[in-house]
């Protein structure tokens, strides 16, 4: 009855509210932070074993060429959980902001696992819609420039790493729980929910169920974890295409609100987490085992110069109008401007 009834209230906000605001009520996608920007900026395996790595049968690593550098990169953006890329008040308004700042640029915002969809489509499924949808774009045929907002950004990694066909060159990612999450989003609804989750979180019908990590419990994940431990490449065989495609990026961008209250921790996003046993102690990206056996590329981004980290002072999403156009516009740019980007005045602000 209980779960019941939280069902309902989730479908009368769906069926009653407007698309670009009813996910605000449920608290997981910060929606409000898209509509303040736009309204102020225009806006594993078991200890002791040894690791071997795998190389899927007919896999390709995709096209490698990309194009005359005098050439605009096309660039895609996917929203995160809970929105959709024509929300006029949040996503459509922060696409606009990349073809403002380059004239010319083809900039597309997918429409995948839109609203609910988001919630309930495993992150398998989104990979395959997100991947017919890019595949169908001849315009993105020769490659483009991914950015992914909290759990589109998971969405786009998965998809580098099991297609990337058109290839991605360049991967940005913002507030996106790479390393999973160990807590609900913390949301009137979603506490509501979360006892009922907790009794079997890796196999529930729940997006976020796919990055899921009990950190005091690692058999248990690296045994039940649907999707996450397979992506980090965490288990005793791994996949060298997963690595090679990561490792093919010209620039990995990884964004952390360090007040995040829906991913916990906050570190995750870029590629940190609890370590294990507990919650008591935080391991940063460097201090990881991922990054030590550079797992899915990430030490040799980083020692290439390849891997940028941004953090801000907000929570989720809640980035303001000078860090987007001092940290994330100029890195639209392809390929990456040799001096500093500044905006025109009249593209600084955005009247929707």
């Amino acid at each position: 009855m209980f779960l019941t009834t939280c069902a309902l209230m989730v479908l009368l906000c769906v069926l009653v509210l407007p698309s670009d605001r009813w996910w605000s009520i449920i608290g997981l996608v910060p929606v409000q932070a898209l509509a303040d920007y736009t309204a102020h900026a225009g806006a594993a395996r078991g200890v002791g074993a040894t690791p071997h790595w795998s190389v899927e049968a007919g896999a390709s690593l995709g096209s490698t060429g990309a194009g005359p550098e005098s050439e605009l990169m096309p660039v895609v953006f996917l929203h995160g959980m809970g929105d959709s890329g024509s929300n006029p008040g949040g996503m459509a308004a922060l696409c606009q902001t990349a073809s403002d700042a380059f004239p010319g640029l083809y900039v597309v915002c997918a429409n995948v696992a839109d609203g609910v969809a988001s919630i309930t489509m495993p992150l398998a499924e989104q990979v395959n819609a997100f991947a017919e949808l890019v595949g169908s774009d001849q315009t993105l045929s020769r490659g483009f420039i991914a950015v992914g907002l909290s759990q589109g950004g998971l969405v786009l990694r998965g998809f580098v790493e099991k297609v990337n066909d058109p290839p991605v060159r360049r991967l940005i990612t913002i507030c996106t729980p790479h390393e999973g999450v160990s807590a609900c989003p913390s949301s009137a609804v979603f506490q509501m929910f979360c006892p009922i989750f907790r009794l079997a979180p890796y196999t529930a019908h729940l997006a976020f169920a796919d990055y899921w990590k009990d950190p005091t419990n690692r058999l248990g994940y690296l045994q039940h974890s649907r999707w996450l431990a397979d992506v980090n490449n965490e288990r005793d065989v791994r996949s060298a295409l997963y690595r090679e495609r990561m490792c093919q990026l010209d620039r990995y961008v990884l964004v952390e609100a360090t007040a995040d209250t829906v991913v916990i921790p906050h570190e995750s996003a870029t590629h940190g987490y609890f370590a294990w046993g507990g919650t008591s102690r935080v391991l940063e990206m460097h201090q990881t085992e991922g990054y030590a056996e550079d797992a899915i590329c990430l030490r040799t981004l980083d020692e290439d110069g390849r891997l940028l980290v941004y953090r801000f002072p907000g929570d989720h999403l809640r980035f303001t109008n000078d860090f987007w156009w001092e940290s994330i516009i100029p890195h639209l740019s392809w390929p990456m401007p040799t001096v500093p980007f500044i905006a025109p005045r009249a593209l600084q602000t955005i009247h929707v």
